[in-house]
């Protein structure tokens, strides 16, 4: 059960990361699928992960990088890229 609350918080973390601005909206439609609305397609999840590729090797190199937002752009990536084979 503890893994589970974790996972919650850290979901609840990431959509207000995302309410405040600070996570872009080029992930609107992972973050409107994290809030119940329908889920996205493969060409939006692969759009949206080329967008996390790009943010994700930014903030690599900038030691001033706020950590948690990392953190939720590789979550977003590692979960698009789990469930690619089941998007339309």
């Amino acid at each position: 059960m503890e893994y589970f609350r974790k996972q919650d918080a850290f979901i609840s973390q990431m959509l207000e990361l995302y309410l405040l601005g600070k996570i872009g909206k080029d992930f609107a439609p992972y973050m409107k699928w994290k809030m119940g609305k329908r889920l996205f397609s493969r060409a939006q999840a692969y759009a949206m992960m080329q967008v996390a590729s790009t943010i994700q090797e930014k903030m690599f190199d900038d030691p001033n990088a706020d950590k948690d937002i990392l953190a939720c752009i590789e979550g977003i990536d590692g979960e698009l890229t789990s469930i690619l084979p089941i998007l339309p």
